[in-house]
This record gives C-alpha cells, sequence and structure tokens, in this order.
C-alpha cells in the first residue's frame, strides 16, 4: 500500500535534515578550529619568545652574528627539546652525507679503518675481491700517509676520509708492514661491503650478521644455502652488536626464514597500527638460536623478536638496547633536514620493544674483558655463544633420536 506524504511535511522533514546536517558542520569545523586556534597560540609563544631573545641580542650583543651558524644552531636547539635521543637536525651537508653513507656500496679500497696509538690508520679489515686485497694490503698494516699527506690524530678523520673518492681514481698511500714502509696505488671503485659471515661448527651453521644493508639478504642467502650445502642441522643467527641497517633489508632476511604471516608492524602516536611487512610460505625448517646483547638495537631487536613470535628460535645473550622507534628524515626547504621519532615498531603480536628491549630465553652476560678475549680469539672463548652452541647440540641430539 503506498502512503502519500503531504507537502508540508516533506518540507518539514527536509528542514530538521538540514539542521542536523548544519549542526554536525558546525561541531566539527569547531572542533577543528579550536585545534588551529590552540596550535596557532603555542606558535605566538614561541615565536614570541625567539624574538625577545633575537631582540635584545642585536641590541646589546659586542659581537658579530653568524647569521647562517645562529639558524643551525635554532634548529639544533628546537630538535634537542623534544627531549628524544633520536631526534635531531641536520644541515645540508650533513643530510647529503648521511644519504649518501646509507648505502653499502662504497666507493674506497674496500677496508675498514680505526686510529692507532701513533695517530695513524691501522687497517682492521680487508673486503674480500676489493682494490685493497688485490693491492697486498692486510689487516694490521697502518697507513702513515695519504697522498702526501703524513697521518696525525689531528687530521686522522680528514684523511682516512680521504681514502674514499670517486670511482676508478688513484689514491696513493704509503703503508708500514713488519717495520717496512712501501708507497703504493690504489685504484678506487665500488665495493660491496659484507655483512655476513660463515663457519661451520660440529653440525651448527653460524651466520654473523653485521648489518642490514642493502647487500645482506643476498649475502645471506648465499652463505645459508652454502650451510645447508655442508650439511648443517641447527643455524646459529648472531645480531650481537648489530646497529645499523634498513627495514626492508631485515624483512628480506626474516623472510627467509620464518612461515606465512605478519612480521612487522608499527603504530603511530594516535594509535593507529599498520603492518609493514608479511612473509610468504616459503621457511627454513632447521631449529634456530638467535645471540643478541646490549648493542643489538632496533631492526635487529625485531629480527630476533619476530623470530621468537614464530616458534622459530630461542634467543640467548644479554637484554638488548630497547632502541626500537621509528624515525623519519625530513628534507626542509633549504635542504637541510630533521629527523624525528614517528612510531613505535613492534611484532604483530604486540610486543612493543622500544625503551625495553628483547629479553633472551637464557641469559648470558659478558664482561668487557670476556668482550676483547671473545673478539680476539674468535668463538672459542665466547661465553654466550657456546650457551646457543649447547642449545644447539641438544636440537641435533634430539633429531637424531627421533630418527
Amino acid at each position: 500500500m503506498n502512503r502519500k506524504i503531504s507537502l508540508g511535511s516533506a518540507i518539514a522533514f527536509a528542514a530538521i535534515v538540514a539542521a542536523v546536517t548544519i549542526c554536525i558542520t558546525i561541531v566539527f569545523f569547531t572542533n577543528v578550529f579550536n585545534s588551529k586556534l590552540y596550535n596557532i597560540g603555542e606558535k605566538e609563544v614561541l615565536y614570541s619568545k625567539i624574538a625577545d631573545i633575537d631582540h635584545n641580542v642585536r641590541y646589546l650583543y659586542n659581537g658579530e652574528i653568524d647569521e647562517d651558524y645562529l639558524m643551525d644552531s635554532i634548529a639544533r636547539g628546537y630538535m634537542a627539546g623534544l627531549n628524544d635521543p633520536e631526534a635531531r637536525y641536520l644541515t645540508m651537508e650533513e643530510y647529503r652525507q648521511t644519504s649518501s653513507s646509507a648505502s653499502d656500496n662504497l666507493v674506497g679500497i674496500g677496508a675498514e679503518f680505526s686510529m692507532d696509538n701513533s695517530g695513524y690508520i691501522l687497517i682492521t679489515a680487508v673486503y674480500p675481491d676489493s682494490p685493497a686485497e688485490l693491492a697486498g694490503l692486510e689487516a694490521g698494516d697502518i697507513i702513515t700517509q695519504v697522498d702526501g699527506q703524513t697521518v696525525t690524530s689531528e687530521n686522522y678523520e680528514q684523511l682516512s676520509d680521504g681514502i674514499r673518492g670517486e670511482a676508478g681514481s688513484l689514491v696513493t698511500l704509503v703503508v708500514r708492514s713488519e717495520n717496512e714502509d712501501e708507497e703504493i696505488e690504489v685504484a678506487r671503485r665500488f665495493v660491496e661491503v659484507p655483512t655476513v659471515s660463515t663457519q661451520m661448527d660440529e653440525g651448527i651453521g653460524y651466520l654473523k650478521i653485521s648489518a642490514f644493508t642493502s647487500g645482506t639478504p643476498n649475502q645471506f642467502s648465499r652463505e645459508l644455502s652454502q650451510l645447508q650445502e655442508e650439511g648443517a642441522q641447527v643455524l646459529v643467527l648472531d645480531v650481537r652488536g648489530n646497529n645499523s641497517g634498513t627495514l626492508d633489508s631485515m624483512v628480506q632476511v626474516l623472510d627467509e626464514l620464518v612461515p606465512a604471516g605478519p612480521m612487522i608492524a608499527s603504530t603511530d602516536k594516535d594509535g593507529n597500527v599498520e603492518i609493514l611487512a608479511e612473509s610468504d610460505a616459503r621457511e627454513v625448517s632447521l631449529p634456530m638460536v638467535v645471540l643478541v646483547d646490549e648493542d643489538t638495537t632496533c631492526f635487529s631487536e625485531l629480527f630476533a623478536q619476530a623470530l621468537r613470535d614464530f616458534g622459530k628460535a630461542n634467543i640467548v645473550g644479554a637484554t638488548t638496547a630497547g632502541k626500537c622507534s621509528e624515525q623519519r628524515d625530513i628534507q626542509l626547504e633549504d635542504g637541510s633536514a630533521i629527523r624525528l621519532t614517528v612510531a613505535d615498531y613492534h611484532t604483530p603480536s604486540g610486543t612493543v620493544l622500544n625503551d625495553v628491549g628483547v629479553k633472551p630465553d637464557y641469559e648470558v652476560t659478558m664482561t668487557e674483558e670476556q668482550k676483547l678475549m671473545a673478539e680476539n680469539d674468535g668463538l672459542l672463548n665466547d661465553t654466550q655463544y657456546s650457551k646457543a652452541k649447547e642449545l644447539a647440540l641438544a636440537f641435533i641430539r634430539m633429531a637424531e633420536s627421533a630418527s
């Protein structure tokens, strides 16, 4: 049965709908306006304070003002005022250097350095198939001159950075080896920094991951396949001291090890949760142990915790650093930038690691003396690895008894 609505009723209904719509719109825009007004008020206080200081300084200061340095210092002070240890201001040059150093493909000679007791450049590592290796350089050699300049503790940073340069260019070094000096020329070229090293130990495939850089996933996949071909029955994944790299690189490595499912998530200041990475169904079926320590940070912390959440690994070592928040570099109009914490990373189980860290299943702490011994002697005198090996051998015995 059709009912007819009178014209007057229709007009009244339309008026009510319009009134409700207007009320909702007014409330919404009032809230937005109040929020904007609040922010404007805060900004006015901030700008008024800075303007007051600036007025007095320019009126009374007995000295010259470097305007660029002043602006950089104000920006640094603002970021420091956030009380966020990860937040910082980057000058245009600092931002450029940060962006260029994010790659693990370096234009150099393929070696790592530190300052020795005399202020010279001590070669601490030489990368395989690098210009340094081809030139016969070895760990322990000392560089005393770079392009004719004698290295001192005062110019160490400048000259060690100067070894890097344009691909194809030459750098002249005076190298001291076994108390004999030799001048050599080394051609710079792009060198992939090795971030994964391995060894076999009684059926245990040990993989040390020093950083999660763009080259790490391929290196990890290659080394993992080699260990499996050699008959590895358990994996020990060592991310101690791993405090650099990218999220994308880490999740590519993690994806090789875990079954299908969400791997990493983040929560922003408004409580919005975003799944950042999901794995496919392919996984490594071997038992795993992860080694962590106080210097394991962010992506490595997520790596260890996610493996535990998936039921893939036990964790051995010391509680990690608890530095697990997402920073974003935002470039400003003048080419400088700010680094800002925008969210907390966590595993999909909801485990937030920032300011907490990853607590190992088996706590094994090491003194500075023990760490030095392990660094000098390798895994032989490494008490944390010894515990990981004990667990790994137990897994092997269990598999053998079950077969």
